[in-house]
């Protein structure tokens, strides 16, 4: 079923924990500013904000620290930003194999100090 954008957006909000939306201003891209944007706490939040999103044709740019925006080529289209710095924990560590497996939004600087 595919969901009208702006029902998809109720949708988003409604799905997400309070407090996970982000000014949109914030985040606009070669001065293209989204509908939205969200900084999810978990990956179950991602999952589910990419669903409702792709199930209405919404353009979703994921963000991290917004350091390199200007890399690649222009966006074609520009609905909802995804900040990825919500989801920043160590999801495994295994010193005696050096493995370590961390969520998208974890900075490198708190990770080399927790190892």
């Amino acid at each position: 079923m595919t969901l009208a954008p702006a029902d998809a957006l109720e949708s988003i909000r409604a799905a997400l924990s309070p407090g996970v939306e982000r000014d949109a201003t914030l985040y606009d891209v070669d001065s293209t500013v989204p509908v939205a944007a969200f900084e999810p706490a978990d990956r179950t939040e991602v999952a589910t904000l990419l669903r409702l999103a792709g199930d209405a044709g919404l353009a979703v740019v994921p963000q991290g620290s917004r350091t390199a925006l200007s890399l690649g080529r222009p966006l074609d289209a520009y609905d909802i930003a995804l900040d990825m710095r919500g989801l920043r924990r160590t999801v495994e560590y295994v010193p005696d194999d050096l493995t370590v497996t961390v969520e998208a939004g974890r900075r490198l600087g708190g990770l080399q100090a927790e190892l």
